[in-house]
């Protein structure tokens, strides 16, 4: 089977023309007025074109609608705005003040105008989410609180009956879990405490996992995969121009079978380094698949290569991994942990005097070396506030690093920060 490589670009724009209408002064009761142009570019990685309009039904909400260039509704996604004044070519700043926050229902679509899925926020959190099938019958539904999976969790057949049944508690699996046929036949049952199967027989759900409890792996390990891409780019033409080392990643997608289905270059390439890829990939791999309670499962797995003149290699030192065989540990433990923060953090005054306050998760690599990099915000509070959690995670001492058969590797770790006005 060939594979298609899919790509995701960035696109740097300076300038783009989007055709605007102007919002209208109108009698409403809302707490704050759009101004402006109620259409205009968000500028991110991925630009898009943005329209703005009043919630009907509630004071102090707004509408925003995102589009693809092709004039396309990718998302319509509704806003609690805290300002008195609104104007769309703000957004940016106002997201990042925390001024406009999700609250109320987020729609996903698909190109063909089809609901794709339904995530419903309070206060910038999100509380449950829906997705759809192509002909608008439910697939899956669950529900969140503090970012975990928590309460009932179902998903059906595209016929509409019912395919699985349980209920999560803090992410984990906790009481009677159930699978069914197409038919509406029961066909499993398991029962789960704490996330751990305490009897009748493990209940899997059959979706595509971005973080599987065990990794799909090439089939023949990875000594084996080395020799095949090294066999793969022997005697390509176009290596010849590689004039030096360049990174790639890319996406692979691994069906239950451990069978390739779709690779994605997520990071930038170019169009003769899409054809070297072609290439190497003319013949797929194969991988032993991805397993939960030791079910194969289809996952994905994100993979570093360096193309350079000599071939196409893996880089063995960026893989990493959210559920090592042991977790990375601050010196010292838990407590010490604890303590350094409570020593290190410093409330901004600013944030003091505008009373923001709360718990900011930050995200970060520990290398295999033990050192901190990659410090993003999972999920922020207030500008400054996630400035500050980032600041003082930066400054952490080395961990000691995560293991996965025994080796050191790069594990992807998130730690909560508290800030808490007296």
């Amino acid at each position: 089977m060939k594979i298609v490589f899919r790509l995701f670009v960035t696109i740097f724009l300076l300038v783009i023309h989007v055709q605007v209408s102007y919002s209208q002064d109108k009698e409403t009761t809302h707490t704050f007025k759009i101004i402006g142009e109620t259409r205009g570019l968000y500028i991110s990685e991925h630009p898009k074109v943005v329209a703005v309009e009043y919630d009907p039904s509630s004071t102090n909400h707004l509408f925003i609608t995102y589009f693809e260039y092709e004039g396309i509704v990718e998302s319509k996604k509704q806003y609690a705005f805290g300002g008195k004044k609104f104007d769309i070519m703000g957004l940016t700043n106002y997201l990042l003040k925390k001024e406009l926050q999700l609250d109320g229902i987020q729609i996903e679509y698909r190109k063909d105008g089809s609901i794709e899925k339904e995530q419903i926020f309070a206060n910038g959190n999100l509380q449950k989410e829906t997705s759809y099938y192509p002909d608008g019958k439910k697939l899956l539904s669950y529900s969140v609180e503090n970012q975990l999976r928590n309460g009932e969790y179902k998903m059906w057949h595209q016929n509409g009956q019912l395919n699985f049944s349980g209920n999560y508690k803090n992410n984990l699996k906790d009481g009677e879990f159930q699978e069914f046929s197409d038919s509406g036949v029961l066909q499993k049952t398991g029962i789960y405490k704490d996330g751990k199967l305490i009897s009748g027989v493990a209940i899997v759900q059959d979706v595509v996992y971005d973080r599987p409890e065990k990794p799909a792996v090439y089939i023949d390990g990875d000594e084996a995969f080395d020799e095949f891409l090294k066999r793969s780019s022997t005697n390509i033409n176009g290596l010849k121009a590689v004039t030096k080392p360049t990174r790639i990643d890319l996406r692979l997608s691994i069906d239950k079978a451990g069978r390739i289905t779709d690779i994605e270059s997520i990071s930038v390439i170019k169009a003769d380094e899409l054809s070297i890829l072609n290439e190497v990939f003319k013949e797929l791999p194969v991988f032993m698949p991805a397993t939960e309670e030791g079910i194969p499962v289809a996952s994905i797995k994100d993979l570093n290569f360096i193309l350079s003149a000599d071939g196409f290699k893996r880089n063995t030192n960026d893989e990493v991994f959210a559920k090592p065989d042991k977790f990375p540990e601050f010196p010292g433990g838990v407590e010490a942990l604890r303590n350094f923060l409570s020593s290190n953090v410093r409330y901004p005054k600013d944030a003091q005097i505008s009373g923001a306050q709360g718990k900011v998760f930050v995200n970060f690599i520990v290398n295999g070396d033990g050192t901190i990099t990659k410090v993003t915000i999972a999920r922020g509070v207030h500008y400054l506030l996630d400035e500050e959690a980032i600041r003082v995670v930066q400054i952490m001492p080395k961990w000691t690093p995560g293991t996965m058969d025994g080796k050191p590797v790069r594990v992807s770790y998130t730690v909560p920060i508290n800030f808490m006005l007296q």
